[in-house]
């Protein structure tokens, strides 16, 4: 990933497969019937596309189904929100809530 005089970043492996989470939401966000209404997804995709010359095309597009995953994407996010806030919900006070595995912008 060339980043304009910014350094070189060089993603491989599980690294790259936060840009695919990181697509997938932003696909979801400009849908009609967008599940998590992510827009910050989109920002976050634009910039790093514009920024860092990233080709999210020529690296996830090709290997999946894009609408489908960024459905399976946010559907999988979405029941993990609900179900975190019904257990706030029915334990208030102090809480710490661990994001595990939540990726980059989980």
């Amino acid at each position: 990933m060339d980043t304009g005089g910014k350094g070189k970043v060089t993603l491989d492996g599980a690294q790259e497969t936060l840009m695919l989470t990181l697509l997938a939401r932003a696909v979801d966000a400009e849908s009609s019937d967008s599940i998590l209404n992510d827009a910050f997804s989109v920002k976050i995709r634009d910039q790093i596309r514009d920024e860092y010359s990233y080709n999210f095309g020529a690296r996830a597009a090709p290997a999946l189904h894009l609408g489908h995953m960024a459905k399976m994407v946010s559907s999988r996010a979405k029941i993990f929100d609900e179900a975190t806030e019904r257990f706030l919900q029915q334990n208030l006070g102090p809480a710490t809530v661990l994001h595990i595995a939540c990726g980059a912008f989980g």
